[in-house]
């Protein structure tokens, strides 16, 4: 090999080392499209879906759908309302009896507002 040849060769070498892997390669799918951007911190609230617990859009669901979804978790909150309270105030009786006083008339409104649900839901 003449001098000239290995000048050449040894300096692709080096260019070929300088040069970045990425610039080498074949662009892809992903190097033609920017990378998605992060979404709004108000997505929920205002014009994006707004996802419940069982994974589908609320804004989706009938007006039916939505009160027995609201009077399931009143019922949810207002067991657990009971459950702390025996916790803390168990052994006082005169608080039992008020506490068991209002907790039966909220759970009598309830109860009344999921029968109406049912039986409108079912005409």
């Amino acid at each position: 090999m003449t001098s000239l040849t290995l000048r050449k060769l040894a300096l692709a070498v080096a260019l070929a080392a300088a040069l970045p892997s990425a610039a080498l390669a074949k662009p892809c799918d992903d190097d033609r499209f920017p990378p998605p951007r992060p979404a709004p911190a108000d997505w929920g609230r205002d014009g994006g879906p707004d996802w419940g617990r069982d994974g589908r859009d609320w804004r989706h669901e009938s007006p039916r759908e939505r009160e027995a979804r609201e009077i399931r978790r009143e019922l949810r909150e207002l067991e657990d309302t009971r459950a702390d309270f025996y916790a803390r105030f168990g052994g006082r009786p005169g608080k039992v009896r008020r506490f068991e006083r209002w907790y039966a008339e909220r759970r009598a409104e309830l109860d009344a507002r999921w029968d109406a649900l049912r039986t409108y839901a079912w005409r």
